[in-house]
């Protein structure tokens, strides 16, 4: 695809998925300084942050049923819809805890509606990273897929960035007291805000090529979580993605960050002797650390591409279980006075792990999964891994573990080192490497591929026109038998004849010599943007540098997407048939001679007429027919009623283009007859449904 569609691709994705995490974070920034004291109000200091890590905990431990049941829509009926979805009831959920009443106005009502909130969030993003990611996959190209899901990847740290930008500068305006109060809603009522921008953006997205090719090859998963669960080979998949891969990268994310500011913010309930940071210093240091680490997420997704996604994961799992005790004590030792720039250093070298587990993570997904399950298999493991091993139980087992022991080695011990050494572990033994897997050849064309017709150019053009009767009306023509030189097809033929061409003569005196070819493994878009873009009804398909066949406009384009493809049909709805009908028709007589349909559709460059008898029609007769004709032996003055299909299959001008659609396809059929009140007013073809489409 254009460098400029992809940059577009990414930019929606990277931005709504931004928005989200922005959302999302808000909540955890001011979880334990905030929002403990105004909806967890208790005579223990420990129970209430612990409270108000429960209410973040809780939009981690839903994840994986939002996973399961957006990445089953994601699966059946696109990605670009569940997308949007995912989205607008993030939006909502994030500006909707801006409203709610605190404890001291309705009492436990308060803590209950912001949990349920909390679960709404959850359950929104768990459907959205799996959508993000298998959006930017499915449109990058195989030798830099890591790359460019590296911008992605770097959403969830920019997002908390964001977030952390929001409420200081909103907290510095206002002053604490003002914004302790009331003004802590602030930064979630711009979440309204933010969502709307993101909706507009997503869109202005188009559906993934490799989805449509998997619904136009009739691949896609019509039970996409039962095949993602309940088979044997799949689950294995799964569940080897989840420990061999997901849950190291989800607690060094989590404990890197998250546990990390509760460290910093409450240092005096974790270590004995330790002494917290203000919110503002806290938040400062993890927002610089963040920032300047971001461009690593890309950078290691980059190197991904380059050595292999389990290197560069393996080796962040491993330096994070190695080194997390002695960093937390040299931060420990350094925050009673504060030694700013000392611990901003130490914190990047904390997400500096981040982005080394994380950055490759969303192409490896990707090109482990299968692409008819893919969303659903994905996000499975992803927010199980995410949303309770990480982000649900990291900062709150370690927490309550700190808390109780007083002692960091245990509280590390307990859920941020042992993780990443289990993942590290699995991941080199049982864990494939995957950089150099091609995620298009499970929609190229090869399933499509017809056998071919070949003749010599010296073979007479009677003889291929014999052949043609027998494939769909299209003719290789070789010297050898492996390369092409030139193609016939049944307009070249019926051009012929119109313009009185024996059929003796040689085929190579007709043949069209701009011969385009594709190979067999080309992702099915890629030829359909070929054939589209040069006009063609059939493409040569070579194996190997030799002939293998050839696909035509009716496979490529067909029925199957017509009918069956939610985006397409959303766009053929909007159409009436009268909008986009070829009117007036070309009309003859049934007593009309098979040499005038010849020299008509020559002459028209159309590949179908309509008999009438006065405004009535009462046959059709397409270029197979003026073939079928010849092949049989007919005369050129051969009446076309005697050759002309009878049954003419009609539509009204009102209907709409997907009526349309479905009738062609029911019909197997590439022209419809458009009437009104029995009087025939115009045609519409199936080239006509491609170039709306386009």
């Amino acid at each position: 695809m254009a460098r400029g569609q992809l940059a577009t691709v990414i930019s929606a994705s990277s931005v709504g998925l931004l928005l989200e995490w922005y959302d999302f974070y808000i909540y955890g920034i001011l979880a334990t300084t905030v929002l403990n004291k105004l909806f967890f109000p208790t005579g223990d200091p420990l129970a209430s942050v612990l409270l108000a890590i429960a209410g973040w905990a809780v939009g981690f431990v839903v994840r994986p049923f939002g996973a399961a049941f957006f990445g089953r829509l994601g699966d059946l009926i696109g990605r670009k819809y569940t997308f949007l979805l995912t989205l607008f009831i993030m939006g909502f959920s994030t500006f909707a805890i801006g409203l709610l009443p605190t404890y001291n106005q309705v009492g436990v009502l308060a803590p209950v509606l912001l949990f349920l909130l909390r679960v709404l969030q959850g359950l929104a993003l768990g459907g959205e990273y799996g959508g993000a990611a298998i959006f930017v996959a499915e449109y990058a190209p195989d030798d830099k897929r890591g790359f460019y899901t590296g911008f992605i990847q770097t959403t969830a740290s920019v997002g908390y960035v964001l977030a952390v930008f929001v409420a200081t500068a909103t907290e510095l305006w206002l002053g604490k007291t003002a914004f302790e109060q009331w003004g802590w809603r602030i930064p979630f009522l711009l979440a309204g805000v933010l969502f709307l921008i993101g909706f507009m953006i997503r869109l202005k997205l188009e559906e993934t090529p490799i989805f449509s090719a998997m619904k136009l090859l009739g691949k896609a998963s019509r039970r996409p979580l039962r095949e993602a669960l309940a088979e044997r080979r799949n689950l294995m998949l799964i569940l080897l993605a989840l420990f061999g891969v997901v849950i190291g990268q989800a607690v060094v994310f989590y404990a890197s960050q998250f546990l990390t500011l509760v460290f910093l913010t409450n240092a005096n309930l974790l270590m004995q002797g330790a002494k917290g940071l203000d919110r503002l210093t806290a938040n400062t240091i993890l927002g610089i650390a963040i920032a300047a680490a971001a461009p690593f997420f890309i950078f290691f997704g980059w190197l991904s591409d380059k050595i292999g996604r389990k290197p560069v994961m393996i080796a962040g799992n491993l330096l994070a279980a190695l080194t997390y005790y002695p960093i937390f004590v040299i931060m420990a030792q350094n925050m009673n006075p504060p030694n700013v720039p000392l611990l901003t250093l130490l914190t990047f070298v904390l997400v500096l792990y981040v982005t080394m587990v994380y950055g490759p993570i969303a192409a490896f997904l990707v090109e482990y999964f299968p692409a008819k399950i893919r969303y659903t298999a994905l996000s499975v493991p992803y927010h199980i891994g995410n949303g309770i091993f990480g982000g649900g139980l990291t900062p709150l087992v370690a927490t309550a573990v700190g808390g109780e022991t007083k002692n960091v080695l245990l509280m590390l011990l307990s859920w941020p080192i042992i993780w990443p050494l289990v993942t590290a572990v699995i991941m080199s033994k049982w864990i494939p490497e995957t950089y150099k897997r091609s995620i298009w050849e499970e929609v190229s064309i090869a399933s499509l591929v017809k056998p071919p017709q070949i003749a010599p150019p010296s073979a007479p053009i009677r003889d291929v026109v014999k052949r043609m009767a027998s494939n769909e009306g299209y003719v290789i023509v070789s010297d050898d038998g492996r390369k092409p030189v030139g193609v016939v097809s049944e307009r070249d033929v019926v051009r012929a004849v119109a313009s009185g061409v024996s059929l003796d003569a040689p085929v190579s005196s007709i043949m069209v010599t701009r011969v385009l070819t594709v190979p067999d493994k080309a992702p099915l878009t890629t030829v359909q943007r070929v054939m589209a873009e040069n006009g063609l009804r059939h493409i040569v398909v070579v194996r190997d540098g030799a002939i293998a066949g050839y696909v035509s406009a009716r496979d490529i384009f067909g029925e199957r997407l017509l009918v069956e493809d939610v985006e397409t049909r959303r766009k053929l709805s909007a159409k009436a048939v009268k909008e986009v009908m070829k009117s007036p028709p070309v009309t003859l007589y049934p007593q009309a001679a098979l040499a005038d349909a010849a020299r008509t559709m020559a002459e028209k460059n159309i590949g179908f007429v309509v008999l009438t008898d006065g405004d009535k029609p009462v046959g059709v007769v397409s270029e197979r027919d003026v073939v079928k004709a010849l092949v049989s032996g007919m005369p050129l003055n051969t009446p076309l009623e005697k050759i002309a299909t009878k049954r003419v299959i009609t539509i009204e001008p009102e209907k709409s283009v997907v009526e349309a659609a479905d009738l062609m396809a029911e019909n197997k059929i590439r022209h419809l007859v458009i009437a009104e009140r029995g009087k025939v007013v115009g045609v519409i073809s199936l080239r006509d449904l491609v170039r709306l489409l386009r």
